[in-house]
């Protein structure tokens, strides 16, 4: 089944090597208020053949499980220990 999971709201680059490291991808609310902002990792999403959509193989109820933040929270993503707690839940789903 195809679904509308959100939208991109921003990317996460890592300057060093010019390199997306997480799309944020933003869900729910009314015109940015009240959105949920989850940092997908690039590595997870793939890109529909034909047109510009990217693809995430997880359903709404998956990705609501997932770590959220807010934009109070996005300075916190410079810190080692945010990145590792994302991609250890990341990494958990996709072993399943």
């Amino acid at each position: 089944l195809d679904a509308t999971l959100g939208n991109v709201s921003d990317l996460l680059v890592n300057v060093d090597v010019g390199q997306v490291i997480y799309v944020m991808l933003g869900s729910g609310g009314f015109l940015g208020i009240g959105e949920s902002i989850t940092a997908v990792p690039w590595d997870a999403l793939t890109m529909s053949s034909g047109d510009s959509t990217m693809v995430l193989d997880m359903t709404a109820e998956e990705l609501s499980s997932a770590p959220q933040l807010t934009v109070e929270d996005l300075p916190e993503t410079v810190d080692p220990n945010w990145d590792a707690n994302v991609r250890d839940w990341w990494l958990t789903r996709t072993s399943r």
